[in-house]
């Protein structure tokens, strides 16, 4: 009850406040309906019983944010989200999470704040900033830092102090924060974090058109819930890397990510890694404008169950909803994924996207990132393929459509269908899944 009626007052403030040189905001709608066959959040096919068979749900979430500039150089942000779902067929204890004591629930989180931040400019040098709050991070194409803003409550939002050092379109910015969890029940500064993490994030531009960006991640839990084969422990990953994008001749493009991994895991220690590498052409003067483009990305798994050493890649803070897979079946985690795009515009606020993925485990010793404890066969019999999806995402964005004054809308549609492969079979269901969804967001900036 408390919540709602700070959410009632939020909005009748914001829209009492007049817009002026030093207020900004924004006010944001989202709604989606999801159809799921044959798989859920986190399981496949409906022998174990963890949700139904089929799910059709729709998703609310509200975002909203005031924004004083205080004076020239400081800037104060308030905000509040708050993320319903209606009809899930998932009961909201299966989201309870043993490892962290309370729920942390990806469609429902009552009335939280959001974009609560202060920003300060020109601390002590002229190009250095520091924002420090609640905050969402992302950086680069969002694979080692992303929000996961797909995710109906976030997969990764922050309480983060970040300094950041900018030069034209070059930067470096340093963190130190920690991602919360979703508890429906709980105000979030009420209890525990998730991770926390010591970072830094930089972007170079080394000439025309050929970016560097160079990070190093800390990330740690000292909770001792973390059972290696070993024994229970802390949580201790490091993990530094770089990725490079560029331009080529003739519209082409790329885009290289290598990230290594070290550090411990309750009693083990860590040596993982992962890449990701894409190459593209588009064709920017042709009928409907096509992109094409192909993606490797690989994450290393565990290939002795029970040498003590955890070689699981772990996808640092990155989003996984846009990189492998739109139905969200895997992470960058004993992963191996050959993926083609084909991406056409036939004008300009229109993006039908069509992707086709092969997908593996990279060790066959070593679990499904979809459920990696349930999804597992660590004599490596089941095999290494996981199966074939093919995913289109259409796109509108309609803003041409409505007067300013009412604000910006987007309309999204999509389908996927995933087949199974040898793996999967064994371990969950023959069935193939599938997975449609439409997604209408209204946004109102003051």
């Amino acid at each position: 009850m408390k919540r709602a009626l700070a959410m009632l007052a939020f909005c009748l403030i914001s829209s009492t406040v007049e817009a002026s040189s030093d207020f900004s905001g924004y006010f944001q709608l989202r709604y989606r309906y999801e159809f799921l066959d044959n798989f859920g959040v986190n399981f496949y096919g409906p022998a174990q019983k963890i949700g139904p068979a089929q799910d059709a749900f729709i998703l609310q979430r509200l975002r909203a944010a005031m924004k004083w500039g205080l004076t020239e150089n400081a800037l104060f942000s308030l905000g509040i989200q708050d993320s319903r779902a209606f009809d899930l067929g998932i009961q909201d204890e299966r989201f309870f999470a043993s490892a962290l004591g309370r729920p942390n629930n990806p469609y429902k989180e009552y009335t939280e704040p959001y974009d609560v931040y202060l920003h300060l400019k020109n601390i002590g040098l002229e190009n250095l900033t520091m924002k420090i709050g609640r905050q969402s991070l992302r950086y680069g194409d969002n694979r080692i830092f992303g929000p996961g803003e797909w995710g109906n409550s976030g997969r990764y939002l922050w309480d983060a102090a970040v300094f950041s050092f900018k030069k034209g379109r070059n930067f470096l910015d340093i963190l130190f924060g920690a991602n919360k969890i979703n508890d429906p029940e709980v105000l979030s500064w009420r209890h525990r974090h998730h991770f926390n993490a010591i970072g830094s994030y930089s972007h170079i531009e080394l000439s025309q058109g050929l970016f560097l960006e160079p990070f190093m991640v800390f990330k740690f839990d000292r909770h001792e819930s973390y059972k290696g084969e070993d024994g229970k422990g802390d949580y201790f990953p490091l993990s530094p890397g770089a990725r490079i994008s560029g331009e080529l001749p003739l519209d082409f493009f790329y885009d290289l990510t290598f990230v290594l991994q070290r550090g411990t895991y309750g009693a083990d220690t860590i040596r993982a890694y992962a890449v990701h590498a894409l190459i593209g052409k588009g064709f920017s003067n042709s009928f409907l404008r096509p992109v094409i483009s192909a993606e490797y990305s690989y994450a290393t798994g565990d290939g002795d169950p029970e040498d003590g050493v955890r070689e699981t890649f772990d996808g640092v803070f990155g989003a996984k909803d846009l990189m492998y897979g739109r139905m969200n079946l895997f992470d960058w985690s004993n992963l191996e994924d050959l993926q083609l795009n084909l991406e056409l515009s036939p004008i300009k606020s229109l993006l039908i996207k069509a992707e086709l993925h092969q997908f593996w485990l990279a060790s066959d010793k070593d679990g499904w990132s979809l459920n990696p404890g349930l999804y597992r066969d660590k004599s490596g019999g089941s095999g290494y393929d996981v199966g074939v999806e093919l995913d289109v995402v259409i796109k509108w964005d309609i803003k041409e459509l409505i007067p300013k004054r009412y604000g910006k809308m987007e309309v999204q549609t999509g389908y996927g269908h995933f087949l199974p492969g040898g793996f999967v079979e064994r371990a969950a269901d023959t069935k193939a899944a599938d997975w449609c969804f439409f997604q209408v967001t209204h946004r109102f900036d003051l």
